[in-house]
């Protein structure tokens, strides 16, 4: 049974071989998970600011890789200048209104410190 669909990067590769691949590859997301999911039950406090600010610009770095992945066969497929212009102009816009939230709506967390005068920060998040 010939299949006219073709396998980019499993080409040659036994069903096994295509599962063992699919398995090792589900393992990095599916163990990110289950320790990210661990660690408020082990942890006697809520991540600090820094660690929070740093897995949001991971986070956001990875999202950004994958729309631009998710683009790129759509540039490479445009037919004309102004189907190119067109997606190139809606992405950079994103990008700006994106980086310019902060500065247009200010640091959310500094009403939160003057109210609760950081409630949060010594609220554990499971009961001792």
């Amino acid at each position: 049974m010939d299949h006219d669909i073709p396998m980019s990067g499993a080409a040659g590769a036994s069903g096994a071989e295509v599962a063992r691949m699919s398995f090792e590859l589900a393992l990095i997301p599916s163990l990110t998970m289950l320790v990210g999911g661990l660690y408020p039950i082990v942890a006697s406090r809520p991540p600090g600011k820094r660690l929070t600010y740093a897995l949001q610009h991971l986070a956001a770095g990875i999202l950004l890789c994958a729309v631009s992945q998710e683009l790129m066969p759509t540039l490479s497929a445009a037919k004309s200048h102004t189907e190119l212009a067109a997606l190139i102009i809606g992405f950079t816009t994103g990008v700006v209104v994106m980086v310019s939230l902060e500065h247009l709506l200010g640091d959310h967390d500094e009403g939160e410190d003057q109210e609760g005068e950081g409630a949060a920060e010594d609220t554990p998040l499971l009961p001792s």
